[in-house]
This record gives structure tokens, sequence and C-alpha cells, in this order.
């Protein structure tokens, strides 16, 4: 095994990253490409361009390739979730690419929640705009599913590209609102709802077991083993070996926190904080995405014209909650555990004697409560969070990950940059040793390369905590009432 390599693929909404591995780990080769973003505020929509996303990905298999094409042994994939384009029945796109992003089915959310929890007991997703059992209701309004053959989540259409076998594999299809969390199958009730059926999807597949054996004669590789991955959030958490009260967080564009469980796990309160995915080999994910982390804070920084190490030096040491200087950083609506597409980036509490340090920190301070939150959501489930492994570009805003680790009271782990934006790419390697039984079990992989990479550790301050514990009631208030003001507005203009 010392001698083969992987080809890892992460497909994101940004960009399109490929990997040529070691079984340890480590980087023999990489290729990075952005994906360009078509978007129309007006519409609320943010699309790709699936030809594009072709492209790049063919660019950078080639490039990857080249030089090693003996030595290749395997190639896997990671995947954005919650994506959707409409296909004819020749696998031709018949619309761009509806990503995470994507706003235009907000108004869809109250049909899902109109189903009460029951679409949620069924398929783990909370009634939220982002899924794409949301993006088919908007279609389905505008009568734009008529020539519709195929319904793909741009994994499956790479996959057919290259094998001419059909396929999504279960992470990713878990984070359509369309699968049944517990039987693991396309779910009855969410297709009726949409007024589809199970031919014009993808058919399933543990994303830890090998597909099909690929060639492709330009690249000069033949009969390689194929495995499909998962959903690249889930990822990261095989990527650091998490299991067992340790949680990934993700501070990349949006933010997320998961835990790897191996029982089904919902919320139990009918606020329906968690959503709850498959990952694969038996193994599942519970947890919460957020829609504001990083844009919500690179672009405030922005709007206020200054860099990171400015911010850094100026924020202030004291909690800002303490002075009654609460924000709430929903720049594009919230997802967990609001549900609330209709929230707005909100300051409240600033008086003439604040300046921008006391601001920064509230904003800070509010991106902490909704791990917060997500946190004692998962305890009220019976999941407990002791430490957390941080990934993507915030967890390298030093500032960033202190306060929030103060607002969790939880210590915070962070990496060095190249393990932090190539986590989901290692933790789809980890399914490919799993399928190719290189190892028994997601258990035993454990990458050196991970472990080397370790930046620190950020504890939390015992009086901090004592703090937020007793700001956080007078946050959920803030949030209560805000929220109302922002549906009532909604709902006059």
């Amino acid at each position: 095994m010392s001698d083969d390599l992987f080809i890892s693929i992460d497909l994101g909404t940004s960009s399109v990253k490929l990997f040529l591995l070691k079984a340890d780990g480590s980087i023999i080769k990489s290729y990075v490409d952005a994906v360009n973003l078509v978007k129309d505020p007006s519409l609320r929509s943010v699309e790709q361009v699936l030809f594009e996303v072709r492209q790049k990905f063919f660019d950078g298999l080639k490039y990857v390739i080249k030089g090693f094409e003996s030595r290749v042994s395997g190639i896997t994939f990671s995947s954005y979730g919650y994506s959707l384009v409409c296909l004819n029945d020749r696998f031709e796109p018949l619309s761009n690419v509806m990503t995470y992003s994507d706003g235009r089915a907000v108004k869809e959310q109250s049909i899902l929640e109109s189903y009460g929890s029951d679409l949620y007991r069924r398929t783990g997703c909370p009634p939220l705009y982002i899924y794409p059992i949301a993006k088919l209701l908007w279609l389905k309004s505008r009568n734009e599913l008529g020539n519709v053959s195929k319904i793909s989540f741009v994994k499956d259409y790479l996959v057919y590209i290259l094998s001419k076998a059909w396929y999504v594999d279960l992470g990713v299809a878990s984070t359509t609102g369309l699968l049944n969390t517990h039987k693991l199958d396309w779910d009855d009730l969410a297709l009726n709802l949409v007024g589809i059926d199970d031919k014009s999807l993808p058919e399933l597949i543990d994303g830890s077991k090998v597909l099909d054996y690929i060639t492709i004669p330009e690249f000069k590789v033949e009969k390689i083993p194929l495995v499909l991955g998962s959903m690249d959030g889930l990822l990261q958490n095989l990527a650091y070996s998490l299991y067992g009260g340790e949680a990934a967080m993700n501070l990349g564009s949006s933010a997320a926190l998961r835990v790897i469980v191996r029982d089904v796990v919902l919320d139990r309160s009918e606020r329906m904080r968690l959503y709850h995915y498959y990952l694969a080999d038996g193994y599942r994910v519970t947890g919460a995405i957020f829609n504001n982390g990083m844009s919500a804070l690179e672009w405030f920084r922005g709007f206020v014209g200054n860099d990171w190490n400015y911010v850094e030096e100026r924020i202030k040491s004291k909690a800002s909650c303490v002075d009654g200087i609460y924000v709430l950083p929903f720049a594009q609506g919230e997802a967990l555990p609001y549900r609330d597409p209709y929230m707005k980036f909100t300051v409240l509490g600033l008086t003439l004697s604040n300046d921008v340090g006391d601001l920064f920190r509230a904003v800070f301070e509010g991106l902490g409560y909704l791990f917060k939150e997500t946190v004692g959501a998962l305890k009220y489930n019976g999941v407990d969070v002791f430490e957390v492994h941080c990934g993507g570009g915030g967890c390298l805003v030093n500032k960033v990950v202190e306060v929030i680790s103060n607002v969790m009271c939880r210590p915070i782990v962070t990496y060095r940059e190249d393990v932090s934006r190539g986590a989901s790419a290692l933790g789809a390697l980890v399914t490919l040793l799993k399928g190719l039984k290189y190892v028994g079990s997601f258990e035993e992989v454990k990458f050196k390369a991970v472990e080397e990479l370790k930046s620190g550790v950020v504890r939390p301050n015992n009086d901090l905590c004592s703090i937020y514990d007793r700001c956080y009631a007078e946050y959920l208030e803030v949030v209560d009432g805000v929220s109302k003001l922002y549906k009532k507005l909604f709902k006059t203009s």
C-alpha cells in the first residue's frame, strides 16, 4: 500500500479541488480552481453553471493524474450538499445548479412547515428553504418540472460522465429532504409532495462501497475503483477522527457543528434545531448548519473598511453583552437553529461610549451563540460535546475562535491552513480506504498529517463562560423579538 496513490475530489460551492494523496493523508499533488457563481439579488438566486463545474473537474483530474497514471489506486469524492440541477433524458442540463445559498424557495419553506414535524421525523431535514425539496416545490409552483426527466445533485452527474452509472451516495442524498433517514431509501411522502417518483432520481449507494472500476482512456488510467464518499461537511469529522464527544466545527462561508453518532438522533423539541444525515458505513451525523459564517463576518468587516489585523488589535476583552450590546449576524437569513429566512443583520445597544472594538466583539459573540445553542440542543437529545475541532478559513482568525470558545464554553482545537482547507478531501479518502478494504473500519484511520498540523487548543475562560451563560437568556429574548418584527415587516412589505 505504501506506493499506492489516491485521488480525492472535493466539489465545493466556490471551487473545485482535487488532491493526489498517500494513504497516510499526505498530499503529493493538488489542484484548485474557483467556480463562478451566477447571482441575481432581485431573485435571491445563487447558481453554478454545470458545464463549468464539469470542465474544471476534468481539468483538475488530468492535472493530478499526469505522471502518476500507473500508481493511482482509487478515486473518491467529497461534495457539497443541498444542490439541485434539472436534466433531460440525455443527461443534458435544463437549468443552472441551484446552490445551498440560493434563496428563491424561501416562501416554499412555509409549505414544509405546514407538514409539522412529520417530514422531519422521516427525513432528518428540518423544514428549510435550503433543501432541494423546497427548490423542487418552487419549480413545481412555476410549472417548470414538465420537461425534467432527471433530478441531479451535481456529484451524481459527474459520476455518470465518468462511469455511465447514475448513482448518488447516501450522504449527499441525506441533504435533499427526499431521503428517509430510517429506511435509507427515497421517501414516499417527500416525493408525493413535490410530484416526482424515484425513477427521476439517481440510485442510492453507501459512499464507502466500490461503485465501479472505471477507465479513462484520454488520461491513460484503466480499471480504477470508484468510491462516492459523502457530503463535504460530514467528511470533516472522519478526517479529524472525531468520535465520542468530539465535534467538528466549520467556519467557512457558512458555519456548522456536527457530531458522529451510530443511531438516528432527531431533536425531540418541536423546534427541530438539529439535522440528521447518514454519513457512510453505518455512521451518521447530527448537528446544525448556519447560513451566516465567515460570509457575514467578512461582509461586515468590508462594510466598515477594516482588515482582520485591525479588528483583532482593537477587539475588547470585556464581553459586549454585559453592556447590553447584541449583534445578530444574520445577513442572509438563518437556517438552524431558528429556521428564519427573514432575519437580518441586526445591531442592538450601541451608545456614544462604544467603539469598533465593542462592536466586533458583539459580532463574534452573535456567531458564538449559534454554536452554544447547538451544543445545548445536542445535550438535550443525549449527545454531549466535550471538545470541538475547527476547520475552514475562519479558524485562522484567532479572536473569532477565542470568542466562540468562551461563548460556547468548550475548548477548540485549531489546525494549520493546509489541513483546515483540505479536511473534506481527507475524509473522503477514509471512505475509499474502507471501500478498498485497506482498513476494517473508519475508526482505524488516524492521519499522521492531521495530527502533526494541529496548531493549538483555545481553552475557554471560566469567568467569561459564566457571563455568557447569563447573557444567553437575554440573547434568546432578543432573537425572538427581532424575528417577530422582521416577519411582520416582510408580510406587510
